[in-house]
């Protein structure tokens, strides 16, 4: 899952997460934040962090609500916003007035991996073991790299493939 900035402009093309946040923040132009402590706006707040910038003033729009009704105050506020790219995919029609603006920053990347206890640790171990192994196989990234794809025209998650190059 890569995460995305969605708005309306953005020139020049910004560098990485923190330069788009420090150009957002030097011009005041409004930024939605979900500030619910999810794991996407502990990412915001990381990179706020990183780009030495204290977000706060009429621009910074917090909504302390869920991802969706975010996404939809960015559109009527002609907001900046942070999505992840699987919400972004799903309820891009709710925000027709947004276009991701910049993606790509190694920062932003959001890679899971899956693991399981040692043995003897927790019961249904087995089940997890086989889980994993069916995730890892072909036909489990294959679900992973075309789900969604057949409603959203893309898919909705990556693949390990993908994750690799951000590993590194």
């Amino acid at each position: 899952m890569a995460r995305a900035r969605i708005g309306s402009s953005l020139q020049p093309e910004a560098t990485g997460a923190s330069d788009a946040y420090q150009r957002i923040s030097r011009v005041g132009a409004r930024f939605v934040s979900r500030g619910d402590n999810s794991g996407t706006h502990q990412k915001e707040i990381q990179i706020w962090q990183r780009a030495d910038i204290q977000p706060s003033g009429a621009w910074y729009i917090v909504t302390n609500d869920y991802m969706t009704a975010s996404l939809k105050r960015a559109n009527a506020e002609g907001a900046y916003f942070m999505s992840d790219s699987s919400t972004w995919i799903m309820e891009k029609a709710i925000a027709p007035d947004l276009v991701i603006l910049y993606r790509g920053d190694k920062f932003l990347v959001n890679t899971y991996h899956a693991l399981t206890s040692p043995p003897g640790m927790t019961p249904g171990r087995e089940a997890a073991e086989k889980f994993v192994a069916f995730v890892a196989s072909p036909d489990g990234q294959k679900i992973m790299s075309t789900y969604g794809r057949d409603r959203f025209d893309e898919a909705l998650y990556n693949d390990e493939v993908y994750a690799r190059q951000y590993d590194k």
